[in-house]
């Protein structure tokens, strides 16, 4: 069994059993984005934003697309903490609309290219 750090996956076309853990684990990568080829990125986005309950124009997520994917570096979990937290400060404020404003005072972590 080799020895692996856990928050990184293994080479594509490698098959690895992280060390000292009896849980299997799925290794997902960052979702990909390019101003050339948008469309999966920004359908996570359109997906993301149709589950959220906001009283707000539909495609405000999609619009921030390079923003948001600058920001998570394509990883899910974090885009979904950032969305949430600019959810909850965006109801609290009574615009129910998630803006840059929000987004630049939150924060997702000590790998957060925005720190």
């Amino acid at each position: 069994m080799q020895d692996l750090h856990l928050g990184h996956a293994p080479a594509p076309g490698t098959q690895a059993i992280p060390a000292h853990s009896p849980v299997p684990v799925l290794w997902v990568r960052p979702g990909p984005y390019t101003r050339a080829q948008p469309d999966q990125w920004q359908s996570v986005l359109a997906a993301t934003e149709n589950n959220l309950r906001l009283h707000h124009q539909p495609g405000t997520l999609v619009k921030l697309a390079a923003y948001l994917h600058r920001r998570t570096q394509g990883y899910m979990p974090t885009l979904h903490q950032l969305i949430c937290q600019a959810a909850q400060a965006a109801i609290e404020d009574g615009t129910e609309t998630i803006t840059l404003d929000h987004l630049d005072t939150l924060h997702t972590g000590h790998h957060d290219p925005h720190n």
